[in-house]
């Protein structure tokens, strides 16, 4: 199903009083119940994928207005999340070249005639219980190691926390995805979970910008004081947020200085 317009997805029922059911959805926590028009439905081994591309001027008064409801309600967060708002936000072109003797989207276009055939052929057969898919031990290690890691990020990503406690999930997600598309190994490698992790963990910096800075209330600009008392430091250091600063100036000034590559 595609929908075309955002303002009338954002504003329709199903995300408006039911978005737990989009949510249920796309996890596939079975059985999915929901009554329509008097009539009870069930869904079991339900699951559901969703490609969002929502225009800021219509989705930050959207949020806004709900309190951040939805995004609490945990469907935002499941997604990899990318902003582009150049009216508010800064970002230098980066362009990434292909590299040398790679035939375009030719492969990705032979993978999928594949995997429908693959998907045809078990359909017409009956065969409706999903294939799992198993990690080799690197990657397992580095699911491992991972999920340890987002549990010592503590408070650092608190404002959006709905999304970091959704990115070890997101990475393992992607990575199979990531897997099932190359098809050259058994068992999922652990570059495929590598390169996933990349994606959510930038992800996570693009989540603050949508639903934390830009929506933010506009404060008063601070009274300049005198104060001949020494500035306090913070007590707790966060060193993340340190370094994200650090790179968006970095960024700014190689775009300024004309550099290709940061």
């Amino acid at each position: 199903i595609q929908h075309e317009d955002g303002d009338s997805f954002l504003e329709n029922p199903l995300l408006k009083k039911y978005p737990d059911k989009l949510t249920q959805l796309w996890s596939g926590k079975p059985p999915i119940k929901h009554k329509v028009r008097g009539v009870s439905l069930e869904a079991k081994d339900a699951r559901c994928s969703f490609g969002m591309r929502i225009q800021p001027k219509i989705f930050y008064p959207f949020l806004i207005r709900t309190d951040r409801k939805t995004f609490v309600l945990g469907l935002w967060p499941r997604a990899i999340a990318v902003c582009y708002d150049p009216a508010k936000f800064n970002e230098p072109s980066i362009v990434l070249p292909l590299p040398s003797g790679v035939p375009g989207l030719n492969p990705l276009h032979d993978r999928l005639r594949v995997l429908l055939a693959r998907a045809r052929e078990r359909s017409s057969n009956g065969e409706v219980a999903r294939q799992p898919l198993a990690l080799d031990d690197s990657a397992a290690a580095f699911m491992v190691e991972l999920k340890y890691r987002i549990k010592q990020w503590g408070s650092e990503y608190d404002d959006i926390e709905e999304a970091r406690d959704r990115a070890w999930e997101n990475t393992l997600r992607l990575g199979a995805v990531f897997h099932v598309m190359c098809g050259a190994q058994e068992l999922i490698t652990l570059e495929m979970v590598q390169r996933a992790w990349d994606i959510v963990e930038w992800s996570l910096s693009q989540h603050r910008k949508i639903f934390v800075q830009a929506i933010a209330s506009p404060s008063a600009a601070p009274k300049s004081v005198l104060s001949l008392t020494p500035v306090q430091v913070a007590s707790k250091a966060r060193p993340a947020q340190d370094a994200q600063l650090l790179k968006e100036w970095i960024e700014k000034v190689t775009d300024r200085q004309g550099d290709d590559w940061v």
